[in-house]
């Protein structure tokens, strides 16, 4: 699967979970890691290939985060048991909730989401897999002879371990994990994991924890201290002079206010924890290796990139977007398209006629004439009075238009004023007339805006693409023409700044790709070439390749593109076809039938001389 393709799977994931459990997925960067609001992942090139594993591992994590611990687990507690320990000065407690916490939520996601499953196993065995090789291998960075019998470091990761076998997982390295642990500690690990399956919340695994680290934890140490004929301390870790014995005691709420102390520290600041975030990096790490990403375009994110609607502006993950009234920018009222439409009446009249011409003539080759039987062909009546049997026609099949269309405009700092006036007429003679004809299209813009972007982080320099894009969509494929009017008679209020047109029709193909219809076409309005921050220490040339890519890209996946020029030339340099419009009365003509062979097909011929004429546009510029 290609990153893009997974990014795309993985974005719908976390919109749908964002819509209901408040959970933020994003891509930015070299760095695997999560928080409290997100979930993130590195950004790869669009076109490298993932392998399956990659994949299916990245979803286990995506469901052990997002799905799990974001909606299952309480983080506010999670954050109280931290305090806690901090305050107390007992560290392995955290460590210990967290491996409880784990085996609690992941049975409560398979629940909810039975082909979970799958990817929380491919997840269990990559962290398994990296266990042996770091701990258990010789040459590994951790590696220890002893770990398999060593029970405080390892008690907390064999819950783990026994708790995914209790939920029945399948992995080949969770088993050999299994097989060499010693079995005292095996025991006492599926005592502990037991009970934390059976925890119904996060303050419960929270008592769990403590109760676990005081028989085991808190002996082991007062056990050294006998041995070694010092004084006992106490649970603060000081003399004897602590606080009460009581305090932070289970069924005790801590409180997170307290100073923590920070004398001597318990046992268990050793405990072996295999974060899957590590797994995750080093797995793309090593894709990007694999796949040469460094002579492959790459986004620094677009976790920052906006979608601007009619309805509301969001993030690419589906977060709401709150920092600007962006979608005010698509109020204008209706009664502007319509001005324009009556305007530019003898421009889209004309378009109209010719396709509907055109569609005319595709259905008229459905006829198969000269036939002894069937229907009586009208066209041949002096035939049939004067007795030829061959005046009659029978149906033939014609292959339906099945065809679905993407106009995306280029809405950058050059493409203000005159240029986007025309931008948005042509738009509007395209949409009047394929809605005449009924092929489903929508309608959508790009720029890149200049109140997000990242180009001043040091981090970023190792990208192509540091700017972040903002993208409108004046009428979505499920949106009808009528209340898409005032989005569209809004384009000019829309000019942001630059423009990193690979990313943007790259987007957009992605969307129309979504289609079901057969034959997809899209359409780029554009003033010239792209122009966008590029990072400092990547090959320049690669940025200034990425678009003749991505349009040579699509076209294998079966879109059909073709650039139309706003008062520019510069479009032939990155799409193969493509045509150059001055001015709005240049539509009708060749414009139009090439537009028109695109959409029904290379064997339409527009030959409408008479109807050009008629139309008494001249050379007159509708503006």
């Amino acid at each position: 699967m290609k990153f893009d393709e997974f990014r795309d799977e993985a974005e719908g994931t976390s919109r749908t979970l964002g819509r209901n459990f408040k959970v933020s997925l994003t891509f930015e960067g070299d760095g695997a890691f999560t928080d409290r609001t997100r979930v993130n992942l590195p950004m790869l090139p669009d076109e490298l290939e993932l392998s399956d594993k990659t994949v299916r591992v990245t979803r286990g994590y995506i469901d052990h985060e997002a799905s799990g611990h974001q909606r299952h687990t309480d983080l506010d507690s999670m954050d109280a048991i931290h305090d806690w320990a901090t305050r107390e000065n007992k560290h392995a407690v955290p460590k210990i909730a967290n491996a409880m916490e784990d085996i609690r939520i992941e049975p409560r996601v398979i629940r909810e989401y039975p082909g979970s499953k799958k990817n929380l196993e491919a997840t269990t065995d990559a962290v398994c897999q990296l266990f042996l090789a770091d701990y258990a291998t010789e040459g590994g960075e951790n590696y220890d002879p002893e770990i398999w019998e060593s029970k405080l470091p390892m008690l907390p990761l064999v819950m783990t371990w026994i708790g995914r076998k209790i939920a029945g997982y399948e992995s080949k390295a969770l088993d050999e994990c299994l097989s060499k642990i010693d079995p005292d500690i095996r025991r006492e690990a599926e005592k502990w994991a037991t009970e934390a399956m059976a925890c119904e919340d996060t303050w419960s695994i929270f008592s769990l924890a403590k109760r676990c680290f005081a028989e085991n934890y808190e002996e082991e140490k007062e056990e050294e201290e006998e041995q070694s004929g010092t004084e006992p301390t106490d649970k603060k870790g000081g003399g004897g002079e602590g606080k009460g014995d009581n305090e932070g005691e289970e069924g005790n709420q801590p409180n997170v206010g307290e100073i923590a102390n920070t004398e001597t520290e318990t046992k268990g600041e050793d405990i072996v924890e295999i974060d899957p975030s590590i797994v995750i990096q080093k797995m793309f790490d090593n894709e990007a290796r694999i796949g040469k990403a460094g002579g492959k375009f790459r986004s620094y994110s677009n976790a920052r990139d906006i979608v601007v609607t009619r309805k509301g502006c969001h993030f690419m993950n589906g977060k709401k977007y709150r920092h600007g009234k962006w979608e005010k920018r698509l109020s204008q009222p209706a009664s502007d398209y319509g001005a324009h439409v009556q305007a530019l009446g003898n421009v889209i009249g004309t378009m109209k006629r010719k396709l509907e011409r055109g569609l005319a003539d595709k259905v008229a080759r459905g006829r198969d004439t000269g036939k002894e039987y069937g229907a009586l062909d009208t066209r041949r009546l002096v035939q049939a009075y004067a007795g030829m049997p061959n005046v009659y026609w029978t149906p033939e099949d014609v292959p339906d238009m099945n065809t679905a269309v993407e106009l995306l405009i280029d809405l950058s700092g050059s493409m203000s004023g005159f240029k986007v006036h025309t931008a948005m007429l042509t738009t509007i003679c395209l949409c009047e007339a394929l809605n005449s004809i009924g092929i489903p299209f929508e309608v959508t813009g790009f720029s890149s805006d200049g109140t997000l972007n990242t180009w001043n982080r040091a981090d970023a320099s190792r990208f192509h693409r540091i700017d972040n894009e903002c993208y409108f969509v004046f009428k979505d494929f499920s949106d009808s023409l009528r209340e898409s009017k005032g989005s569209i008679a809004s384009m000019r209020r829309c000019i942001v700044r630059n423009n990193c047109d690979g990313v943007s029709v790259a987007w957009s193909g992605r969307r129309l790709l979504k289609r079901p219809e057969a034959k997809k076409v899209m359409f780029v309005l554009s003033d010239g070439q792209p122009a966008f921050y590029v990072g400092n220490d990547v090959d320049r040339e690669v940025a200034y390749q990425y678009l003749p890519d991505v349009v040579r890209g699509l076209g294998d996946r079966g879109i059909d593109l073709i650039g139309i020029g706003i008062c520019d030339s510069a479009v032939g340099r990155y799409y193969p076809k493509y045509v150059v419009l001055s001015e709005v009365s240049d539509l009708p003509g060749e414009i139009m039938n090439q537009i028109a062979k695109m959409l029904l097909g290379e064997r339409v011929v527009l030959d409408n001389s008479a109807l050009l004429k008629a139309s008494s546009l001249g050379h007159r510029r509708v503006a």
